[in-house]
């Protein structure tokens, strides 16, 4: 073969290595910048995701990613909300929507899971979460889940403290800190010490009352709980709270 063939031959093949190598390394390239991140079409916002070897497997909508996974009532008209973040997600606006067509409270902005749900009365509604950048815009909405919010049938948020000497203080909730009373109002309630294994009563309270004073004489670590009535009937117990008085 001539020397000019051979210069033809080897040319060519450098030139074959020349240019796999540059198509190998801008894959790489936009792999590694794009790894995690999250981009825009026409269509829709989404997310690509990358296998062990830092290859694309698969490019997923944002709602297959961004989801509800639970929601959990907490007490009077409140629910915590835990859910997949999203990449280019500043911040959570929680939505919801009556069944019976009911008006909602405005909603508290979350920049994590979990974001919390306000002001719910007892009643079946559908959840669902914005995804804003930071410049105030929606890029995302998750899909819907359903949760029903039940009137709490027990006292809740029992606390008992030691407020001084030989007096404890003795309070409950009364209300939602962004809703109303609790539907409907008790009439009264009652309230119980633990003594060994049995319960004495000790007094009634209206039910407008929240919080008592009851006065021990000695030190020692004393157990209470609160019932209440409504319509006539007397709840079960309350979470049992204690407290002890040096």
């Amino acid at each position: 073969m001539s020397y000019e063939k051979k210069f033809g031959v080897r040319l060519v093949m450098v030139l074959f290595v020349l240019l796999t190598s540059y198509t190998i390394l801008t894959m790489w390239a936009s792999a590694v910048e794009n790894d995690g991140l999250a981009y825009y079409d026409e269509y829709d916002y989404y997310e690509y995701w990358y296998d062990e070897d830092d290859e694309p497997t698969q490019v997923l909508p944002a709602s297959a990613v961004f989801k509800i996974n639970t929601i959990t009532q907490t007490h009077f008209g409140q629910a915590e909300i835990n859910f997949n973040t999203l990449a280019g997600a500043s911040r959570y606006m929680p939505c919801l929507t009556r069944s019976d067509g009911g008006a909602v409270a405005s909603q508290l902005l979350a920049t994590s899971s979990p974001a919390t749900a306000i002001g719910c009365k007892p009643g079946t509604y559908q959840m669902w979460l914005q995804a804003l950048n930071s410049s105030g815009n929606v890029i995302a909405t998750s899909p819907t889940k359903s949760v029903t919010f039940v009137a709490y049938t027990v006292p809740q948020g029992v606390q008992a403290t030691n407020t001084s000497g030989y007096v404890v203080t003795l309070s409950w909730l009364e209300r939602d800190v962004f809703y109303g009373p609790i539907n409907p109002i008790p009439a009264s309630y009652k309230i119980y010490e633990r003594v060994g294994n049995n319960w004495t009563y000790i007094n009634t309270v209206s039910g407008s009352t929240h919080s008592v004073t009851i006065a021990k004489t000695s030190s020692g670590t004393y157990y209470f709980a609160v019932t209440q009535i409504t319509g006539g009937n007397e709840s079960a117990k309350s979470a049992v709270v204690s407290v002890t008085i040096p």
